[in-house]
């Protein structure tokens, strides 16, 4: 998927029957020198699977909803202790 590649590096993700919990750690977008945003790597989640999804179900139409409830962690206690939720 683009949005790992280029714009995060992926640690963990869980898909769940309704939703899907992912921890990253977004890159550095080098041509702003800014860290790419939380809006932009959700919207490249969002439409390549969206677009996957459709394609498999053989269908077209809405798959994701537009509101993402996210979380910043900021402390390495925190991501060692919601990773453990991952495994």
């Amino acid at each position: 998927m683009r949005a790992n590649r280029w714009t995060l590096e992926l640690n963990a993700v869980v898909v769940m029957p309704d939703h899907v919990h992912i921890v990253f750690v977004p890159k550095i977008d080098m041509p702003k020198l800014e860290v790419f945003s939380l809006a932009r790597i959700t919207k490249a989640i969002k439409g390549a699977s969206a677009h996957l999804i459709d394609r498999e179900l053989g269908r077209a139409g809405r798959v994701w909803q537009e509101e993402s409830f996210d979380r910043v962690l900021r402390i390495s206690e925190k991501l060692t202790k919601n990773r453990v939720y991952f495994e």
